[in-house]
């Protein structure tokens, strides 16, 4: 009985190894990368190389890995963490480690399970805004979406794709645009233990629109050479109740309320009426005696989570508009220039919503 188990052990591995060697696809279509190649012999890292093939080639490897996919998911759905209670809009959110709380759309982004054309055609027509406004700088203020924060605490059945890092490259490849991305700042200040985003909410906090906005400061005022500061010294805060939407649409009413100390403004800001109100969902202007030139910001939800307020502090002239379709804005924005005179064009995006696509918003 013995030697009968170890011959079909015998025979399972080399049909695995076998199969591996026949099959050698390049690219694995179901989580979009590239796999790694055969490592040159000899090179410094070849054993290092050599196990990154292993692990991409092995026989039966997509069968193998969709296999470990479903039962770990089954076992996470049956523990007392995977569990979502309540009414059945809890089909919209995925339950992750220690509480935290994630939009499944949200996991599918982080997954790659989107088609990445939608997001090749929304930076085509990024390029076509930015070559129609004239001499007015363009800068993509890029929000990572809470899953590249959070890894640690989504669910184990959950896998990583290289999708965030291939569209930043090409966002980086486009003329005329300049790109700040806000994941390292916020990666570096989650992993030194600050709170940055809530358990149960989608948007980022007080304090992470707000390492956001230093960070956006900072590159501008090299990127194009603007007088533009952070203010050097905060009042204070104070706490505040926040109602988490992802609680509410898990019908989770018990987990709706987080607190956090919000960092008030340090300069007096005054809040004015849109002056693209045509647009209709336009969120207010504002407006900062001690601030300097003007800006426009095409955004989603998260400028309306302080990131309007704060960037207020650095510019004169904050105007708002709750929009990516870029050609509706541009005829505006053209018509409106002789008297707004923008000094830049920021668009404010959480990564996942460029599957959106231009009509959003």
């Amino acid at each position: 009985m013995k030697h009968l188990l170890a011959i079909v052990f015998f025979l399972s591995i080399t049909v695995i190894g076998l199969f591996g060697l026949y099959d050698q696809q390049t690219v694995d279509t179901v989580e979009k990368r590239k796999l790694a190649d055969f490592p040159e012999p000899g090179s410094e890292t070849f054993f290092v190389d050599f196990s990154a093939y292993l692990n991409d080639h092995f026989g039966f490897r997509r069968f193998f890995v969709d296999a470990n996919e479903k039962i770990l998911r089954v076992f996470w759905l049956m523990s007392s963490e995977g569990v979502v209670p309540n009414r059945a809009s809890h089909k919209g959110v995925v339950a992750g480690r220690e509480g935290y709380l994630f939009l499944d759309m949200s996991v599918d982004y982080y997954e790659n399970k989107f088609d990445e054309e939608r997001i090749d055609l929304f930076i085509s027509e990024l390029q076509q805004f930015a070559s129609s406004v004239g001499e007015v700088p363009v800068v993509v203020a890029l929000v990572p979406n809470r899953t590249w924060l959070l890894e640690g605490y989504l669910p184990p059945y959950v896998r990583r794709s290289d999708l965030r890092e291939r569209t930043v490259e090409k966002l980086q490849q486009l003329e005329g645009v300049a790109v700040v991305d806000f994941y390292p700042v916020l990666s570096a200040a989650q992993q030194q233990g600050q709170q940055i985003v809530f358990r149960y909410d989608t948007h980022w906090n007080a304090r992470g629109a707000l390492l956001s906005y230093q960070h956006l400061i900072d590159q501008v005022s090299v990127f194009y050479n603007l007088p533009l500061q952070v203010p050097s010294s905060q009042p204070g805060g104070a706490r505040q109740t926040w109602y988490g939407d992802l609680a509410q649409v898990a019908g989770r009413d018990d987990l709706m309320e987080e607190y956090e100390t919000i960092v008030f403004p340090g300069s007096p800001v005054i809040t004015r009426e849109n002056s693209y109100r045509l647009l209709d969902n336009s969120l207010p202007d504002y407006h900062n005696p001690a601030g300097h030139g003007s800006v426009i910001i095409l955004h989603d939800s998260f400028t309306e989570k302080f990131f309007g307020e704060y960037l207020a502090q650095s510019f004169a002239d904050v105007h708002t508009l709750s929009t990516f379709n870029f050609s509706r804005v541009l005829p505006v924005i053209n018509r409106d220039q002789a008297g707004v005179q923008a000094d830049l064009i920021i668009v404010e995006i959480v990564d996942r919503h460029m599957f959106s696509g231009t009509d959003q918003y």
